[in-house]
């Protein structure tokens, strides 16, 4: 049976993130659900295009979706990452890790900015990584890979 999660990430990670989702998705049990692709794809399509700016949106729907999303999952992977080498902030993401606590959710984190040792995250966090590879064999170990179809 395969396992969903919800996959919280900044802006500016979204196409690293959408080529590591495509992995962990061909060998894990997991369907992740990424809300740039699957709960927004028409609003990220625009703001590619420059038809929309980022935060043109109505975000009522956009947060009331990704917290349907949120619930709907047994919990999520958030992936942080330092704010000055992005050049933009990643609120949402931290919203949705304190959001996923306070519903009792799996909150898995991985922290690229160095800063897994914040008392806030280790708080609010089901568990902490700090590499990518730390976070994909938890994956493994944790949900199983997929079984090959004949």
């Amino acid at each position: 049976m395969e396992t969903s999660l919800y996959l919280g990430h900044p802006w500016g990670l979204k196409e690293i993130v959408y080529q590591w989702e495509q992995k962990i998705e061909n060998e894990l049990n997991l369907n992740l659900i990424n809300p740039f692709y699957d709960l927004h794809p028409e609003i990220t399509a625009k703001v590619e295009r420059g038809e929309l700016g980022r935060y043109g949106a109505n975000y009522i729907n956009i947060v009331e979706e990704d917290v349907g999303a949120i619930k709907k999952t047994m919990g999520g992977i958030y992936i942080i990452e330092d704010h000055l080498k992005l050049q933009q902030p990643q609120i949402g993401t931290f919203m949705e890790i304190v959001y996923a606590f306070h519903n009792r959710k799996l909150a898995y984190v991985l922290a690229l900015n160095g800063h897994q040792d914040h008392f806030w995250l280790k708080y609010h966090a089901t568990r902490l990584f700090v590499s990518w590879n730390e976070l994909e064999n938890f994956l493994k170990n944790k949900f199983g890979r997929r079984l090959l179809k004949n």
